[in-house]
């Protein structure tokens, strides 16, 4: 199965369709399943039935996430990121 992904200049290969990645978003032993949408340029992040909020990735940036909507303190954004970052790059 072909997984179809975005170039965006200066950067790695995205996905275009939305995927599930596990995260420990309640800092527990549990996962959740969080469902990663892209749109454009950023990511929508859904836990459950809640939309958690908005993420984007500058182009030419160190590779930081940033909040585009939503309210993610500074540890959840980076763990966050990180675990998209993850999924991307085993594409």
């Amino acid at each position: 199965m072909e997984t179809s992904v975005n170039k965006i200049p200066g950067s790695k290969h995205f996905p275009t369709s939305a995927y599930h990645v596990e995260f420990d978003y309640f800092a527990t032993e549990e996962y959740n399943s969080l469902l990663v949408i892209p749109f454009r340029e950023h990511v929508v992040i859904v836990c459950g039935n809640e939309h958690l909020g908005t993420l984007t990735k500058p182009i030419g940036e160190d590779g930081f996430w940033e909040v585009f909507e939503g309210n993610f303190d500074g540890e959840l954004l980076e763990r966050i990121g990180a675990t998209i970052d993850n999924y991307n790059a085993n594409l």
